[in-house]
């Protein structure tokens, strides 16, 4: 479900990340002059939400496996049961 659920989610998180970052980055470095008030905001919104996207891609998914693994060791059955596959 791990696998299935990053595949349905990957398109749409990367260009959501993609487009945010990139409109906010000629505020954030101050490409064809700014404000130096919204700098330090804008720099955090960009690398903040380039950090977010890392991590509820990559980090997340793996701590929910790593749960479910242990909880298999110590409980003896799935936390989630499995499709039976037609041969």
């Amino acid at each position: 479900s791990l696998v299935q659920a990053g595949q349905l989610r990957l398109r749409p998180v990367i260009l959501t990340t993609v487009t945010t970052a990139l409109g906010l980055t000629p505020t954030a470095y101050g490409i064809w002059g700014g404000d130096p008030f919204l700098k330090p905001m804008a720099l955090t919104i960009v690398w903040g939400i380039i950090c977010a996207t890392a991590l509820t891609l990559v980090v997340l998914p793996c701590l929910y496996a790593i749960v479910d693994d242990i909880t298999v060791f110590f409980s003896g059955h799935a936390t989630v049961a499995k499709k039976h596959e037609k041969s």
